[in-house]
């Protein structure tokens, strides 16, 4: 009969240690992991372009207006922006499959109607960016919690 000694714990420690690498390893492929953008860097690149919008916006001392109700996202403008023509994107953080991009479409209260029938139910990040019939451009950000 054999003894254990030390020999056979060192050997036995290793393969316990090789053990959880290969399910650390095998674990980590299996997730999913979208980026924030496929083109993160090119979008870097016009950051600046978004400062200068969001200053636009605060220069207006106006801002648009987030409404939901049970069967839509309401996208209220002022007045003021009634010539508004651009992208409203509803980014979701944790999978790209559910982010969407509407065109700007104001109907004749000036809000823009996102109806929730083809939106997933979550947290989103509502970016906006428009410009006017004078060719300022304006940019605006809000988080809401689709139901």
């Amino acid at each position: 009969m054999m003894k254990f000694n030390w020999g056979h714990g060192i050997v036995v420690a290793f393969a316990l240690f090789m053990s959880f690498v290969i399910y650390a390893v095998v674990t980590a492929f299996r997730q999913d992991v979208d980026l924030v953008s496929e083109t993160y860097y090119k979008d870097e690149l016009v950051y600046q372009e978004r400062i200068d919008e969001k200053s636009n916006l605060a220069q207006s001392g106006l801002e648009l207006k987030l409404e939901q109700t049970s069967d839509a996202l309401i996208v209220k403008f002022p007045q003021e922006f009634s010539t508004a023509s651009g992208d409203i994107h509803l980014f979701h953080p944790s999978r790209e499959i559910f982010d969407k991009h509407f065109d700007i479409d104001l109907n004749d209260d000036l809000a823009h109607v996102i109806s929730k029938e083809n939106v997933a139910k979550g947290r989103f990040k509502v970016k906006i960016s428009w410009a006017t019939a004078d060719s300022t451009n304006y940019y605006q950000e809000a988080e809401v919690f689709l139901q």
